[in-house]
């Protein structure tokens, strides 16, 4: 639907953020400037097939999590060229209530839906991917800031939106969908689909192949083989649901026939992940990534490896590019292959290529397949801290302490419990875990507690289980106890931190339980009828086989994609939590058993903990857990002290007002 919308500006000139821009058709007299409204628009990030959405239809955050577009991912376009809207046409968009979406500064910074200004910070240029012409629904596009910057959807979708992106790339282009809001939602999405795939879904591929074919020839939609192969990764799903990740699945067989050859994707932003299936040969040197397929080996010896790659809905929008590079000596072969379930198709064959080559593989084939669905973790994005209960009023005067509490307080008097929920609440904290020790103990009595208080103030509280401090490694059954316990005892409580309506639960020290024993803790757990929702905190991606999510630092590149994709291409799809961790700093040079070496991290006035803050926003959190709320004897407390005033809730409200989700 379009409309006309009028903007007058007084004396020919419009002022944009500090400049001015003249009018050259007005004469001192009152002008008006057209634009087009177009209504019902959203985006989809090209890598990730997320929408961009307004945190409660405007007034905060802008991010891009959400699998379909519901009200908080529908836009209205305020079109300054008026007329069609066609690639580098500048535009305002306007969000579910009424406000605009804002680069802050003109871009470089953060994007948010709060602004009621039609400004320099408001506008942003639309450009297609493919040049110019007219935008239409399904185009690949890119918003540019007013500053030259562009906006970018962390890791291509899944975290907050921002207006640093240099260069329309990966985690810069958005798939566009324009339909009249008016329209019947499952029809709208139809439309949708069939506007930005343009899929005919009678067309059958081509059952033509030849094996046989002479060096360099390219052989494109074949034959369908059947396999066992991972079968049990990518049931063909029904519709997209907020907690799924669309994905279809390549397999590309490379065979080389002697010395060194790489397999390039010219396009790895449309990858979201990589797995190597087999390798048949000898490597002397092998790298398999979203990359590439880097291989060398002997002269006369052939080396084949199969690696499948789940890659984003958009990527069906163009034919998808490759590169060979190759030594001087033997040749390769390349087969590229769609996989559906047990089903493998060959998409196209480069039958012994002795030459670099520049390819591409058409996947309009595939447009008439729904998408694989991996299951993703049910939650939004939230942010909490570790908590601990053991403080009595005697406590503050230990000579160990470097800092104080504003007030001092007992850990069992519910005054000092409701203060910490509203101040943490202020910073945008939305549940503590709480430091455990077991059923009946003085840290369960302070659960109970804090619970009574949580529940009147919309704050959860889930559990951070001290693993050596209950001797769990030396007697595992004492896990099962207490894993069994938490899940009978605490399920039903409606402020407890649940997912999937298990308790949340972080033991200590995971690994100092072996792997095997986890496995029988959790069987006999789940063999008393109820269960929790139990996350690791080590980085090893066989624990996950038992364990439902990792919490780790967020500074380890790459682990928040690799967790919340565990699920995608896996034996056994299962949706697993990614919490990431931030800390203001560390200090036991005053506790008499930490040894002679004793750590220490020096806060630098703040600045330790934005860099963590900044590291773990980068990782694509689901979760975000401070370490901690009230470490007093380590240091490593946010909560208001007399050295640091409100300082630290400060620095953390202002990452996650506005980032998180009710």
């Amino acid at each position: 639907m379009r409309a006309v919308v009028w903007l007058w500006l007084a004396g020919g000139t419009l002022a944009l953020g500090g400049c001015r821009v003249h009018d050259p058709s007005s004469a001192g007299a009152s002008a008006a400037i057209e634009m087009s409204r177009l209504t019902g628009v959203s985006f989809r990030t090209a890598l990730g097939g997320q929408y961009i959405g307004a945190v409660n239809n405007g007034g905060g955050a802008v991010i891009a999590t959400a699998t379909a577009a519901r009200e908080w991912e529908t836009f209205s376009l305020l079109d300054v060229n008026a007329g069609s809207l066609v690639s580098g046409d500048i535009v305002f968009i306007q969000v579910g209530n009424g406000q605009y979406l804002q680069a802050w500064n003109g871009g470089g910074s953060t994007v948010n839906a709060g602004s009621d200004n039609q400004l320099a910070w408001e506008m942003f240029k639309l450009v297609k991917d493919s040049g110019g012409g007219t935008v239409e629904s399904g185009d690949t596009v890119g918003l540019q800031a007013h500053g030259g910057s562009w906006v970018s959807a962390e890791r291509g979708g899944g975290g907050r939106v921002f207006a640093y992106g240099g260069a329309l790339g990966a985690w810069e282009r958005l798939i566009i969908s324009i339909r009249d809001v008016a329209t019947d939602a499952a029809a709208g999405d139809a439309a949708e689909m069939d506007a930005s795939t343009g899929a005919d879904a009678t067309a059958e591929p081509d059952a033509s192949t030849n094996m046989d074919a002479p060096a360099g020839t390219e052989v494109s939609n074949g034959t369908e083989v059947s396999t066992s192969t991972d079968a049990a990764a990518g049931a063909d799903g029904g519709s997209t649901s907020e907690f799924t990740l669309p994905y279809y699945r390549l397999r590309v067989e490379f065979v080389d026939q002697g010395d060194w050859a790489t397999l390039r994707l010219a396009d790895p932003g449309k990858v979201i992940k990589v797995r190597q299936m087999s390798v048949a040969g000898k490597a002397n040197v092998l790298v398999v990534d979203k990359t590439e397929i880097g291989l060398n080996t002997n002269l006369g010896s052939d080396l084949t490896v199969v690696a499948d790659y789940a890659i984003a809905p958009g990527a069906l929008d163009a034919p998808f590019p490759f590169t060979i590079e190759k030594g001087g000596a033997g040749t390769v072969t390349v087969r590229v292959s769609s996989v559906a379930g047990a089903t493998v198709t060959l998409l196209k064959e480069i039958v012994r290529q002795p030459r670099e080559l520049a390819f591409s593989v058409d996947l309009s084939s595939l447009r008439g397949t729904p998408p694989i669905q991996a299951p993703l973790a049910p939650v939004r994005n939230m942010a909490t801290a570790l908590y601990y209960p053991w403080y009595f009023n005697y406590t503050w005067s230990a000579p160990a302490l470097r800092d104080h509490p504003l007030t001092p307080y007992e850990s069992a008097d519910p005054a000092a419990l409701a203060r910490h929920i509203d101040q943490a609440q202020s910073a945008g904290i939305t549940a503590f875990f709480v430091s455990w020790l077991g059923p009946g103990s003085w840290s369960d009595n302070v659960v109970k507690l804090l619970l009574a208080e949580a529940a009147k103030k919309n704050f959860k509280v889930g559990f951070f289980v001290e693993t050596t401090g209950g001797h769990l490694p030396e007697n595992p059954q004492i896990a099962v106890d207490w894993l069994a316990y938490i899940a009978k005892e605490y399920s039903d409580h409606p402020a407890v931190l649940k997912i999937e309506g298990r308790p949340v639960v972080q033991p200590w020290l995971t690994g100092w339980i072996p792997l095997d024993t986890w496995k029988q803790i959790r069987a006999q757990v789940r063999a008393r009828g109820k269960d929790v929702w139990l996350v690791q905190d080590v980085q090893e991606f066989d624990y996950l086989a038992v364990f439902d999510g990792v919490r780790y630092s967020g500074g380890i590149k790459g682990l928040g994609e690799r967790v919340r994709h565990y699920a995608v291409m896996a034996d056994e799809p299962a949706a697993k939590v990614w919490i990431a961790t931030a800390m203001p700093g560390f200090d036991e040079r005053l506790l008499d058993d930490r040894g002679p070496n004793p750590r220490f991290i020096d806060r630098q006035n703040g600045a330790r903990f934005r860099g963590d803050l900044d590291d773990v926003f980068a990782n694509s959190p689901q979760w975000v857990n401070i370490d901690t709320w009230n470490e007093w004897f380590e240091n490593t407390h946010i909560e208001p002290s007399v050295n640091y005033g409100d300082q630290y809730l400060q620095i953390a409200g202002q990452y996650f007002l506005g980032w998180v989700q009710p």
